[in-house]
């Protein structure tokens, strides 16, 4: 028996079709700009959608990198889809990154919930990793971050 590439005929998706495929399904993405890049991977969008994504990955990328990736899409503990990633290829540097305008959830930090990754602001008191706002009873954390958070 002779293990086969997993990759062959693997049908080719856009980044917001991910999220309704089953744990493991094998994965290709093309065509999307990496927009953060954090300890454990990097963030992903997808332009046209406005989709974003976690690429759980060593590639060595930079913010504004087009990029294709090879892998398969997984759930994390939040029930947030990403994908863990066997191969990603740099298509193109130096894109533009556009982001969204950040939805402050300070004021509704308790009540908050998200169905994908959005980007979101908090104002409070930093300690350490998390982020605690007078009056509420949930924090919120930050994880996964490069570099020192003071």
């Amino acid at each position: 028996m002779q293990a086969g590439d997993k990759y062959r005929d693997c049908k080719e998706y856009k980044l917001n079709e991910l999220r309704a495929l089953e744990n493991g399904h094998v994965v290709s993405v093309n065509g999307i700009t990496v927009s953060a890049i954090t300890n454990g991977g990097f963030m992903v969008g997808d332009m046209e959608s406005g989709y974003n994504m976690y690429m759980q990955s060593n590639a060595n990328v930079n913010i504004g990198d087009k990029i294709s990736a090879k892998g398969t899409k997984e759930t994390d503990m939040q029930s947030l889809a990403y994908m863990a990633c066997d191969e990603v290829q740099t298509v193109s540097t130096g894109n533009a990154v556009t982001y969204p305008e950040a939805v402050d959830i300070s004021d509704n930090i308790d009540k908050y919930n998200s169905s994908d990754r959005t980007f979101i602001s908090v104002s409070g008191i930093l300690d350490g990793n998390k982020v605690t706002i007078a009056g509420a009873s949930f924090s919120a954390s930050i994880s996964d971050a490069c570099g020192k958070l003071n």
